[in-house]
């Protein structure tokens, strides 16, 4: 199977067997199809050529998932291994969104000067609480 033809689950599912030898029961496609909902859900920018370099990758190290879905658990170390481009990009994106206007609508100093001096995950404390204090 070539990897320009994977455009969907159903696809990826076939690619994934042939390239890793995953069993293919009905029920790890249930599985894989729900898992793969989650996951892209929560990274919408991963796409499936990305999700076919984790597979490439797979089979370059001689990784064995154990299920199909087991192969969203391997893309943090093909991450790591500099097969995927950044995933934290989104959502650090969605963060200086927040934060950009947040600064646009403050005017205390104070938590203009907290919204600013922060980074990483207090930054997304701090916007929480701004957001709440804003809602109350």
């Amino acid at each position: 199977m070539d990897p320009s033809s994977v455009v969907d689950d159903t696809t990826l599912i076939a690619y994934v067997r042939q390239h890793l030898g995953c069993p293919g029961f009905k029920k790890d496609e249930i599985i894989f199809r729900r898992a793969s909902k989650e996951y892209r859900d929560l990274n919408p920018h991963i796409s499936y050529p990305d999700l076919v370099r984790v597979v490439d990758w797979c089979k370059a190290t001689h990784r064995r998932p154990p299920t199909l879905a087991s192969i969203f658990r391997l893309v943090g170390f093909a991450y790591q291994a500099g097969i995927l481009r950044s995933v934290e990009t989104h959502r650090e994106r969605l963060v200086m969104n927040d934060l950009y206007a947040a600064l646009a609508q403050e005017t205390d100093p104070v938590w203009r000067r907290r919204l600013l001096d922060s980074s990483g995950p207090a930054q997304r404390k701090v916007l929480a609480a701004w957001k709440a204090r804003k809602g109350a």
